[in-house]
């Protein structure tokens, strides 16, 4: 009986990846629907697939697996912050828009994106910049990243924060300004 409840669950699996990276968008609609009730153990077997996909030539591919990884939710943030360090900055920048795509109120994200922040490429840290700069509780790693010793660091939070133009952002700015 163990067996046939095993096979089954390997049997939804593989529909579920093919729903998932099919050309119907309909079906890959409801494919996520079917990945978001799993149980996180579930999405957690999933989750190097979609990983995995990050690095695909086909930016439709990678438009999919960044879907399910969103998702997957929190169960997927520990393996996304993993892909932040990833040599590749393609799977870097993948990862990064994903965990900015959950919101700040997922559970690891704010950590996630704080490390981007300090990523070497300038549209990571962009991209965490403005996914922190969405909320008023985050705003503050943004402009603590004003200070940081690494120029391009601090650029790209100067930059993010224009960008946000909102009257913390533009006072955080000013300060910025007189001491650079």
């Amino acid at each position: 009986m163990a067996f046939l409840l095993l096979c089954g669950w390997a049997c939804q699996k593989h529909d579920l990846k093919n729903d998932l990276f099919s050309n119907d968008p309909g079906t890959r609609f409801l494919a996520l629907g079917k990945l978001s009730e799993l149980s996180p153990e579930k999405k957690k077997i999933l989750i190097p697939f979609f990983l995995e996909s990050l690095n695909s030539n086909d930016p439709h591919v990678v438009d999919r697996a960044q879907d399910a990884l969103k998702t997957a939710g929190e169960t997927a943030v520990p393996d996304l912050n993993r892909a932040l360090s990833d040599p590749n900055p393609y799977i870097r920048l993948s990862a990064a828009e994903v965990v900015a795509q959950m919101g700040v109120d997922v559970p690891g994200v704010v950590q996630a994106l704080a490390k981007a922040l300090e990523d070497p490429h300038p549209l990571i840290r962009e991209e965490a910049g403005l996914a922190l700069g969405r909320s008023e509780e985050t705003i503050g790693l943004l402009i603590l990243a004003l200070q940081e010793k690494n120029k391009d660091v601090s650029q790209s939070a100067a930059k993010v924060l224009k960008l946000l133009n909102s009257p913390a952002a533009r006072e955080a700015l000013r300060k910025y300004r007189k001491t650079s």
